[in-house]
């Protein structure tokens, strides 16, 4: 079904709170109707896992739970290198992904500075979502990606403004 054939979605960051369980519920199944293969829905979950453990750990917002630490480097050392969808795109993605963290490790810094900084930081952060959309890419193809790239970016990143952003820093 082409997006213009699709029925308009509730925003879901405004329905359910962002990262709560509700919310992940329907990230995996929004994942699962735009991605539609399995060891690629458990590259992205165990990618997104990884890396908003790192991010916890660095800003210090959240106590760190020990089992979550111990999820991700089961993950990351053991299940993530045997992933099929991984490993046969490894080439592809890895590229994607360093350029997505030094984008974040940048955000970072980028945080301290001026309020074009702090604008730029904002999109940085998120370049972790061009992992998903190309994901999306490799197991549907161009013109599905194209048809929900708008909506797979709404739905990862509408939960903060760059005013809530600006605040929050």
């Amino acid at each position: 079904m082409s997006s213009s054939n699709k029925p308009a979605l509730v925003d879901v960051n405004k329905a359910v709170e962002f990262d709560s369980a509700s919310w992940r519920r329907v990230r995996n199944e929004r994942l699962r109707e735009w991605i539609q293969d399995e060891h690629a829905i458990s590259f992205i979950l165990d990618y997104s896992d990884a890396v908003e453990l790192w991010d916890d750990l660095i800003d210090g917002d959240k106590g760190i739970d020990k089992q979550h630490v111990m999820r991700v480097f089961v993950n990351m050392l053991t299940v993530l290198p045997l992933n099929p969808f991984f490993n046969h795109y490894k080439p592809v993605l890895m590229p994607l992904i360093n350029a997505a963290l030094n984008a974040w490790i940048d955000s970072i810094s980028l945080e301290k500075g001026s309020d074009n900084d702090k604008a730029i930081a904002y999109v940085l952060r998120d370049y972790m979502h061009e992992i998903f959309i190309y994901t999306i890419f490799l197991t549907r193809g161009h013109d599905y990606m194209r048809s929900v790239s708008l909506e797979v970016r709404n739905f990862f990143s509408s939960h903060e403004s760059l005013e809530e952003y600006r605040r929050r820093l």
